[in-house]
């Protein structure tokens, strides 16, 4: 199958994911409001354009993250998932000056070296399956 078809299907499931979501979330909703159980209110604007920031932001993350399942594999997406964590101690360094500690700085270098030695495998694996397909080839 072409890698891009899986990449369509991806898209496609999210896609119903959101409109499933959307169609089953909002009348549990309003009958929750209408049974006095949680209050539907607005939020104020700044907490609508930090959520909104924060869906927009999602959505980039989920359409990429199985994007690059459909494009690479499972194991080697969710080991980079994990480089968010050195990402956000990084933010938190850079826009709020809070330091790592040295807990913090051990588990980014064994989060990177993970990473790295598993992008050091499946690279090694892609080139031995293109030497078995050359070899078959003959």
């Amino acid at each position: 199958a072409n890698v891009w078809d899986d990449v369509q299907y991806a898209m496609l499931t999210l896609g119903f994911m959101g409109v499933f979501h959307s169609m089953l979330t909002w009348p549990g909703m309003i009958v929750l409001d209408r049974l006095g159980v949680e209050e539907f209110e607005f939020p104020a604007r700044d907490a609508f354009y930090s959520l909104m920031a924060t869906t927009i932001l999602d959505t980039f993350f989920n359409a990429l993250l199985l994007i690059g399942i459909a494009l690479t594999s499972p194991l080697f997406i969710s080991v980079g998932c994990l480089l968010t964590i050195p990402a956000s101690i990084l933010a938190d360094w850079v826009f709020h000056g809070k330091i790592m500690s040295l807990g913090s700085l051990g588990g980014v270098a064994l989060i990177a070296v993970g990473f790295c030695i598993l992008a050091w495998a499946e690279r090694r694996e892609a080139k031995l399956a293109e030497q078995e397909r050359i070899l078959n080839s003959y």
